[in-house]
């Protein structure tokens, strides 16, 4: 299972490669328009609509594991902080836990 930093790269990495399609296929689209292919426009912007609405969940999923990222670095924190507490880490804290 990935960590929540790892579902952030993968993410970022989906987005990107989401975006150059896209711009890839507006090119695509404006030089079916100045080619007057009307029997394609249709299709291809359709299409162009549904990469579009993938890169909108994209990024959405996205700032969903952004936050799992930031819980995780916030619980790994509270769990290190408890543990400082609660743990003896030197004889002097444990000694010092004794009296």
């Amino acid at each position: 299972m990935a960590t929540a930093k790892e579902k952030v790269e993968l993410a970022e990495k989906h987005i990107a490669y989401q975006r150059q399609r896209i711009v890839r296929y507006k090119e695509l689209v404006a030089k079916l328009e100045r080619d007057n292919k009307q029997d394609l426009l249709t299709a291809a912007r359709e299409l162009l609509g549904d990469l579009e609405h993938a890169l909108a969940g994209m990024m959405v999923d996205q700032a969903r594991a952004r936050d799992e990222l930031e819980k995780a670095a916030t619980d790994q924190k509270c769990f290190a902080d408890i543990i400082a507490l609660t743990w003896p880490a030197t004889p002097e804290r444990k000694a010092n836990r004794h009296t």
